[in-house]
Formats: C-alpha cells, sequence, structure tokens
C-alpha cells in the first residue's frame, strides 16, 4: 500500500534509489571515497560519454588558449565575444563581422579535474528536486489514479520543463544545438527515472471531506 505521508527518512532512501541511477548521484560516493584512484579516473572518463570527442570542441592549442583566456577574460562569469555595451551600429558590425561566442570563465584559477564539492551540491540539488516532484505528485495524486498516470505526469512535465530551458538556450541564446539537445536528454531521463520510482509511493486517495450534518 503507498505511503500516505512520506517522511524525511522514506524521501531520503527514494532519492538515494534515484541518485544511483542518475550520472552525477551515481559516483558521489565513489569521489569522496577515492577521488585520486587511477580506477576511478578511467570510468569517470568513460561515463563522460560523447562530451569531449563529440560535443565537447578541442583548442589547436590548449595551452595557448589557457593563456590566452586567462589574460583576456580575468574574472569568473560569462563574457559574450563582441560586447554589445557601446554604439549600436559598431556592435551590429562585430556582430556581423563575428566570431560571436560566449566565454565561460569557470575558474581562473583553475580546480581539480574531479572535485567532490560539485558532486556533493549536485547530489543536494536533485534531491530537492526530487522532494518537490514528491510533493507536485501528492497535490495531483487524485487525478492520477494508476501508477501508469503518474509516471506519465511526471514525465511530461519533465519534457515541458526540458524543452523550455534546454530548446530556449538554443533558440535565444544561440547555443549548439548538440550540447542543449544532450543536456535536455539528461534531465528529462532524470525526470522519468523519478517519476517512475516516486509513482510507487505517493499515495493515490483523495482527501476525504467532512459530511454535511
Amino acid at each position: 500500500k503507498p505511503f500516505q505521508d512520506l517522511s524525511t527518512v522514506a524521501l531520503l532512501r527514494i532519492g538515494l534509489v534515484i541518485q544511483n541511477y542518475t550520472r552525477r548521484g551515481a559516483t558521489v560516493f565513489a569521489f569522496l571515497s577515492y577521488p585520486n584512484s587511477p580506477r576511478f579516473r578511467r570510468f569517470h572518463q568513460a561515463r563522460l560519454g560523447p562530451y569531449p570527442s563529440l560535443i565537447w570542441k578541442q583548442a589547436k592549442n590548449a595551452d595557448a588558449a589557457a593563456q590566452s583566456l586567462r589574460e583576456l577574460f580575468p574574472q569568473n562569469g560569462t563574457y559574450l565575444v563582441p560586447s554589445t555595451v557601446g554604439d549600436p551600429a559598431a556592435v551590429d558590425q562585430a556582430m556581423r563581422k563575428g566570431p560571436v561566442a560566449f566565454v565561460h570563465m569557470l575558474r581562473v584559477d583553475g580546480r581539480p579535474a574531479m572535485d567532490p564539492s560539485i558532486m556533493i551540491t549536485g547530489f543536494v540539488t536533485n534531491f530537492i528536486v526530487i522532494v518537490m516532484i514528491s510533493l507536485l505528485l501528492k497535490r495531483c495524486s487524485p487525478a492520477l489514479p494508476t501508477y501508469a498516470d503518474r509516471v506519465k505526469f511526471v514525465a511530461f512535465v519533465g519534457f515541458i520543463a526540458a524543452f523550455f530551458i534546454d530548446g530556449g538556450e538554443i533558440v535565444w541564446w544561440q547555443m549548439p544545438a548538440d550540447w542543449q539537445l544532450y543536456r535536455a536528454g539528461y534531465d528529462f531521463l532524470f525526470w522519468v527515472i523519478a517519476g517512475l520510482i516516486l509513482a510507487k509511493f505517493v499515495s493515490t486517495e483523495p482527501t476525504s471531506s467532512p459530511s454535511p450534518t
């Protein structure tokens, strides 16, 4: 019988199960325990999938590119090249001439190749999303009587979120489609997996209203 109320412990257990099926959560404990293990490094490189070779482009000279980035973009943050600050006619001419690029300076001073803090914050972020999905299912449960209904509902909401957020990046900010579609696929898969698991635990019984006297 589904749980009438999802306790904190139950949510934590469900969250841990879902994390085991996601790209970030699946290795959070390995990051904490074996961050310098050569075997884990090979596993981490393999699980990056098509990022390094198919989606992420390679600079002709990585060392020269890094030095130029450090000199031209000295602070962490996002830069638009060419800048849109200035005379509109000059900005339009520079845009037409190109190149046009977003430059994301993540860590000017560098960081470890495998930073455990990323895995920790990723785990916390995903867990918060899991809790919010649970609350959404609880709220809509009277209209979702079957397990399939609940799974399809969560998957559909996830599809909307991925389409709007990742698709919007392609349309409005001209981000590369291959990178954004890859992200959209991951985001949608997370929602599907969450729906498949959470739909088994969230109560579907409508709240009974007091009968009139």
